[in-house]
């Protein structure tokens, strides 16, 4: 029987090329890296060549593979999936069932939740993607900005300071969304 990897944190003994993690027990494969600083939750894992370095948790049923880079106080948790070449730090949080992937930066305090998408794209300060929104293709949050409900922004767009993009708008080709706008559909 061939087990997929979102299936191997059921065995109770990590399978051929992988380990449990000392610190939490959850599954490192051999390829990655995870400082025994970090938390790896006994249900979560960290594959390909993933980094989890400092005091970094992955909780829950959370998934870390590709390239991903996740450091400082980052907190990873719930189903999140982080894949690719992307970077989370400092006290940034992605929960639920967000999925970061591409070249993406988030940073600061930065917080994705819910079924939110993210790739390529930077999040960064205190700003906040939520809902079942979509950041993407060189697009940027930061600030106290918010994108959450169904909103998309993209193509190099910026959504900053206390802007909030929501409902089903869409936010595309450089636009720059600023101070305390509010943009809904």
């Amino acid at each position: 029987m061939r087990l997929e990897k979102t299936d191997l944190t059921k065995l109770s003994v990590a399978p051929t090329g992988w380990s449990r993690h000392p610190n939490g027990g959850g599954l490192v494969e051999d390829t990655a890296t995870a400082a025994p600083t970090a938390f790896v939750g006994p249900d979560a894992q960290v594959s390909e060549e993933a980094q989890v370095y400092g005091d970094a948790q992955i909780l829950d049923s959370a998934r870390i593979s590709g390239s991903a880079w996740i450091s400082g106080s980052a907190r990873v948790s719930g189903r999140a999936k982080v894949s690719g070449e992307v970077w989370v730090n400092e006290k940034s949080q992605i929960s639920d069932g967000a999925h970061i992937c591409g070249d993406t930066v988030i940073f600061g305090s930065a917080r994705v939740s819910g079924s939110a998408r993210v790739s390529g794209a930077a999040i960064y300060g205190s700003a906040r993607v939520y809902g079942s929104a979509e950041v993407s293709d060189g697009a940027s949050v930061f600030g106290a900005a918010q994108v959450f409900e169904m909103a998309r922004v993209s193509g190099s767009s910026q959504v900053r300071g206390e802007a909030q993009v929501r409902g089903q708008a869409w936010v595309l080709d450089s636009a720059d969304v600023s101070g305390d706008t509010e943009i809904r559909n």
